[in-house]
């Protein structure tokens, strides 16, 4: 039981840090004009923030 918590420990890991370099890759591939650079970076504190909330939800009926 301990050895299946700890894989599925590992798999969120990875599958979190992909998406983390997913996410970086696609930040720095982005050119965009200052007002654009700072409505991009208001959106992605949202998606977060939201993102947040969401696992607090499922954590909470685990």
């Amino acid at each position: 039981m301990a050895q299946e918590v700890e894989s599925n420990e590992q798999e969120k890991l990875t599958y979190y840090e992909q998406r983390a370099r997913e996410d970086a890759q696609f930040e720095q591939s982005q050119e965009l004009a200052e007002e654009e650079e700072e409505e991009f970076w208001e959106s992605q504190k949202d998606y977060e923030r939201q993102l947040k909330k969401g696992i607090k939800r499922l954590t909470k009926r685990i």
